[in-house]
Order: structure tokens, then C-alpha cells, then sequence
């Protein structure tokens, strides 16, 4: 069964990943690096090559449509299957929003993959944080829960009053 599970993982590894129709930000793009926004709870990669819904799927559509506008003829030639592998040189978490660096080539990604390695390209975070409370929840306190406070204070002097005779 390892035998076999190796040979469809080897086997899969050949499998294009699966264009994303949905739009992707691009925040800067050379002939090596492609630099994205990420939005929150959309994965890295997909679940599986054969699925879409993921930074690197999108990538993938992006980079087709490139290579279709730079040359249209070239592109039909091949049957209108090019195979851009984009990969994602370091992580973010499903549920994190922010600037996701791939590499276009295996070269550049094996090159930007060792920069954040050793630690000579800095990933930086900020954190957004919000406290939202229904307004009358915030401003009013309840008679009763007044109530149940006073009552847990009056049985803690009590009880310390008993602790204090002893």
C-alpha cells in the first residue's frame, strides 16, 4: 500500500494544477515573482491539484491569461494549455490576509525560498483588532445583574467576616 500511495503522489505531481477564474490582486509581478494579496480563509494551495479555490489556482489562471496576451498565436499552438507551476515561496495560514510571494520558475523559487530560510527576507505582521458591542448591551447594565453582584459581594463579606471570627 506505501508502494502504491508513493506512485499516486509521484503520478499527481504531473497533473497541472487547475486554473481559478476568480480575480487575484496582484500588487507587483516581474518575469520571476509574483507578489498577491492574499485574502483571509482562502487556502495557499488547493485541498488538491485537481480543485481551484486557492491563491496558487488563481496564480495559475493569471499567469495564463499573461501568456495569452503576450502571444496570442503561440498560445492557441499549444492547444491553449500552458502550464505555469507558480509557487508559493513561504506561508500564510488559511485564515491570515496579507502579501503572499510566489515564484514564477523553480529557479526563483528555489532562491527566494533560501532568502526566507536564512532569515534575509523579513515577513512583518499587524494585527487589526475591534471590539463590537450592540450598543445597548454596552451602555446599560441590567437591574438584575446589579442585583447578583451585590449578592456575590454581600455572601464574599460574609464569608470573610465568618473566616475573620474563627
Amino acid at each position: 500500500l506505501a508502494t502504491v500511495t508513493r506512485m499516486v503522489r509521484h503520478e499527481l505531481r504531473d497533473v497541472p494544477l487547475q486554473p481559478d477564474h476568480t480575480p487575484l490582486d496582484v500588487v507587483f509581478e516581474d518575469a520571476h515573482i509574483l507578489a498577491v494579496a492574499k485574502p483571509a480563509n482562502v487556502m495557499t494551495y488547493p485541498a488538491h491539484r485537481l480543485r481551484g479555490n486557492s491563491v496558487v489556482s488563481r496564480a495559475v489562471h493569471h499567469m495564463n491569461m499573461e501568456a495569452f496576451r503576450k502571444n496570442p498565436k503561440a498560445f492557441a499552438a499549444r492547444g491553449a494549455v500552458v502550464a505555469p507551476d507558480p509557487t508559493a515561496t513561504h506561508r500564510l495560514d488559511r485564515g491570515t490576509s496579507g502579501v503572499l510571494l510566489l515564484a514564477k520558475d523553480k529557479k526563483s523559487a528555489g532562491a527566494l525560498q533560501a532568502e526566507f530560510e536564512t532569515r534575509r527576507a523579513r515577513k512583518t505582521y499587524l494585527a487589526v483588532c475591534a471590539i463590537l458591542e450592540e450598543e445597548d448591551d454596552a451602555s446599560e447594565v441590567s437591574s438584575e445583574t446589579r442585583d447578583n453582584r451585590e449578592t456575590i459581594d454581600d455572601d464574599d463579606d460574609a464569608d470573610a467576616a465568618a473566616d475573620a471570627d474563627d
